[in-house]
Formats: structure tokens, C-alpha cells, sequence
């Protein structure tokens, strides 16, 4: 199982407080738990000064990798400094150490999909797949998609509804 949770001041490198992905174990084997931590710390967090997800990693989704290549992939919500939400990829053979994958987006380590200026995703994303969008005011919510046909790249592509 996946969470995440917020890590003080000063961890990381960072000034202020971030958010950061962590790790349990159900200690009963199965999923209805109970669970425990699973390493000494967070699995994934965000990038360095400067990033697009330097604010930290919050919502994210895990599944089997495609196509039988083993492992793991975590679509997740990175948060810019600018406030903005975003999109990125890691991937994990034991879903305990967590790769950012390198290659997509504008930047290594994505992002891989963000909001649209002027669209009810504006203000950022937070999901996989089928996300949420907020209006750059925050006034107006909005359940949006996106889909690409490889899941580990960055042509993920609004999907326009239809009436």
C-alpha cells in the first residue's frame, strides 16, 4: 500500500513542510490489513529547487506494469513551487524503491500531463487517467481524461466530451 503523508521542515533539503509517498506492509499478508511502515522513510519524494514537483507528491495510483515487464508503475500528483498540480511517472520492482521515469515530459522525470490555461484543469490536475481539474480561480470543478496509447510516455492527451 501506498500513502502519503507530510514531512517536516528540513527534510530532504527542504524549507518548508512537503508531502512525500511512503510505504506499508499488511503484516497479515492480505489486504484488508493491518499494515505496518515499511522502510525507514518516504519511497518517493519530490524533486529539488526549482522542479516541477519541488512542492512535494501527493496522489498517485499504482498498478502491474503492461504487457508482463514486472514490477510496478505510480502515475502521480507532483506540486510545483508555483502551486501548480502535475502529473509524473516512477516505476518499482518491490513498490519499496521508487524511480522517476527519465525521458518523459519537458523535464527528466516528467511531468507527463498538467492542466490546460483557460480550461476547468487550469489551476492543476490531481489523478491518473481520469483526474480532477480545477479552474485557475478555484471557482469551478471538473472530472476530466486523458489517454495515450504507451503508458510510460508523455503523449498523454486530452479527451474532448462529447455531447
Amino acid at each position: 500500500m501506498t500513502y502519503h503523508a507530510l514531512q517536516p521542515p528540513g527534510t530532504g533539503g527542504a524549507e518548508g513542510p512537503r508531502w512525500a509517498v511512503g510505504a506499508a506492509r499488511s503484516t497479515a499478508g492480505h489486504a484488508l490489513g493491518p499494515y505496518e511502515k515499511a522502510g525507514d522513510g518516504p519511497v518517493l519524494c519530490g524533486g529539488g529547487p526549482g522542479s516541477w514537483d519541488e512542492s512535494g507528491i501527493g496522489t498517485r495510483h499504482v498498478v502491474h506494469a503492461p504487457d508482463g515487464q514486472g514490477g510496478l508503475v505510480m502515475v502521480y500528483e507532483g506540486v510545483g513551487g508555483d502551486g501548480r498540480h502535475r502529473l509524473g511517472l516512477a516505476t518499482s520492482v518491490d513498490g519499496l524503491a521508487w524511480t522517476k521515469v527519465e525521458g518523459v515530459g519537458p523535464e527528466p522525470g516528467g511531468p507527463i500531463f498538467e492542466g490546460a490555461p483557460k480550461e476547468s484543469d487550469g489551476r492543476g490536475i490531481t489523478g491518473t487517467l481520469y483526474y480532477v481539474g480545477t479552474s485557475d480561480k478555484g471557482r469551478s470543478v471538473a472530472i476530466g481524461c486523458a489517454e495515450s496509447d504507451e503508458l510510460l510516455s508523455s503523449t498523454w492527451e486530452r479527451v474532448k466530451a462529447t455531447s
